[in-house]
């Protein structure tokens, strides 16, 4: 029982927070050293107007942001975008259901 409430207290945000003994997780430090290596991106549903989305992005290495305002969210419009700088070797996205496998996988190809 004492073992089944140490890993449970182990594992408690609120018990971490209020315990002199933390458990710390160590940071993971991943850095980029040529342009469009790793790329960050999300799409926004824009409700009113032309445009249906609004696709952001950022070069992790350079801070490059950059918009693209989109009427169809697709394989296609999505990697024709991202062609202009070549593909990223990576793309982190926030797995929301914008940016379904399908598309994450067009856009490593682009």
């Amino acid at each position: 029982m004492k073992k089944i409430v140490k890993k449970w207290v182990k594992s408690c945000q609120e018990c971490q927070k209020r315990s002199h003994l933390q458990q710390k997780e160590e940071a993971k430090i991943s850095v980029t050293s040529t342009l469009f290596e790793r790329v960050s991106m999300d799409a926004v549903h824009i409700k009113e107007g032309i445009w249906k989305y609004l696709v952001v992005s950022r070069d992790e290495f350079s801070g490059l942001p950059e918009t693209v305002e989109l009427t169809r969210l697709t394989e296609k419009s999505v990697t024709e975008w991202i062609r202009r700088y070549g593909a990223p070797k990576e793309v982190i996205v926030d797995g929301g259901a914008e940016f379904g496998k399908e598309i994450q996988e067009a856009v490593k190809r682009a």
